[in-house]
């Protein structure tokens, strides 16, 4: 019907050509066009009045698959794709003064760190490795030099032997000085003690109540932003054993006026304790020099504790209770009304308190007993006794291990508060070293 339709319309074309040839009237003309236009028309009406009979009676033609949905009013999302490239307002680049392997990322995405965070540790196996072989050759040439400057006092030996001792003693030194700063420096960190610093110094000059360690008044004592005193002394001695392995003076200083600022008897009888020890314990220093440090840690420690004992709150425990309950802060009292309680009807000596009224006394061997009896106080000593033996090794370690319990003797916090006795786990291990002990 389609290939109808053109003919028709060619011959209608070639029709008007040949009309117009024949009379070039123009009202003829339209005349002409006119009435073509209305026989196109009816034949384009016959034509679709033809092709739909067609379809209904044609059962074999393909029709066009069409889907229908219901018109609903709706919000209409209009989406653009494009390319770009996203930068944070805020970023900052971590680097390690030192190359190597990421061991460890320690904070997650989007987390918030603070300054003093360890926020990742790199492989320092290499390292370690060296240290230890390091600390062997220092052993053997620091006996040497020893043995050859008793010698050389005594006019035996040559010079020049003597000479090579020290200078091979002092090499070693310094290469441990060397690998020891760049084991530190496989970390990503930031000094807590700095902003603890920073802390105390605004609670002293501006009296900001919640950076001191007590929060009542008449006792001069600032923690800054440890909360707790129970922990604050086993914070320091921590910290105070690091500082002084990695010999950094500054931040040992910076430790020390923390501690004085503390307020806190616990905290003078530990550092007293840990830098008597750690003074006493090192080959390095002289007798005299020994005596000398000695004497100034007991005057300092001396003009602190009587500092303390001075103060308004101290004084009428003096008055009202005496010497002994001011420095145990009625640690001793509470023992003894405790023990005076105790009874085979409220006590069992084997496994501590049945029916009294439990306090704790904050002595660490003593609350052990009262609460666990004989059992426990066996299990608290295997305990350390298989600590000792398996991290604590080295002449640091043991001064501070033995540090550690000597204040918890006196203080009680040690397994009270387990966050202490995390951190004392932590520093032994860090000082600890598995390949030396093998």
């Amino acid at each position: 019907m389609k290939n109808i339709l053109l003919l028709v319309t060619a011959a209608l074309v070639l029709s008007c050509n040949t009309s117009v040839k024949e009379s070039q009237s123009l009202t003829e003309l339209k005349t002409k066009k006119a009435a073509l236009i209305t026989k196109i028309d009816r034949f384009s009406k016959e034509l679709k009045a033809i092709e739909s009979a067609i379809s209904e009676l044609d059962t074999l033609q393909k029709l066009m698959t069409v889907t229908s949905i219901k018109a609903e009013v709706k919000g209409f999302n209009h989406y653009i794709e494009v390319q770009g490239t996203v930068k944070a307002d805020q970023t900052i680049e971590l680097h390690a003064e030192m190359g190597g392997t990421v061991t460890a990322i320690l904070v997650k995405e989007g987390q918030n760190v603070l300054k003093g965070q360890l926020l990742a540790t790199l492989d320092s196996g290499v390292i370690d490795s060296s240290v230890l072989q390091l600390e062997t050759q220092l052993a053997l040439a620091t006996t040497t030099y020893e043995r050859q400057s008793r010698l050389w006092e005594q006019n035996i030996g040559s010079e020049i032997q003597y000479l090579q001792s020290k200078a091979q003693k002092e090499s070693l030194e310094n290469n441990m000085k060397s690998l020891k700063a760049q084991a530190r420096k496989m970390k990503i960190t930031a000094p807590l003690i700095i902003i603890n610093a920073f802390l105390i110094l605004i609670g002293v000059l501006f009296e900001v109540k919640v950076f001191q360690t007590y929060k009542f008044d008449g006792r001069f004592a600032y923690n800054g932003l440890i909360l707790s005193q129970g922990f604050t002394p086993f914070l320091y001695l921590c910290a105070t054993t690091i500082f002084w392995v990695y010999k950094d003076k500054k931040m040992l200083l910076l430790l020390l006026t923390l501690c004085c600022l503390s307020g806190l008897k616990g905290v003078y009888f530990g550092e007293f304790l840990l830098l008597g020890l750690l003074v006493l314990s090192n080959k390095e220093f002289k007798k005299r020099f020994k005596i000398i440090i000695l004497l100034r840690l007991l005057i300092i420690f001396t003009t602190l504790l009587v500092t303390l004992l001075l103060t308004p709150m101290f004084v009428n425990v003096l008055e009202s209770k005496g010497l002994t309950s001011a420095i145990f802060s009625y640690r001793t009292d509470n023992a003894l009304e405790i023990f005076n309680q105790i009874n085979e009807n409220n006590f069992n000596i084997l496994i501590g308190a049945l029916e009294t009224e439990v306090v704790r006394l904050e002595m660490q061997i003593f609350d052990v007993i009262l609460f666990f009896g004989a059992l426990g106080l066996v299990a608290y000593f295997l305990f350390l006794q298989l600590l000792y033996k398996k991290i604590v090794k080295d002449s640091v370690p043991k001064v501070f291990f033995a540090t550690i319990l000597a204040l918890s003797a006196l203080s009680g916090n040690l397994l009270y508060i387990p966050l202490s006795s995390l951190l004392m786990y932590l520093v032994l291990m860090s000082l600890h070293s598995p390949q030396k002990n093998e």
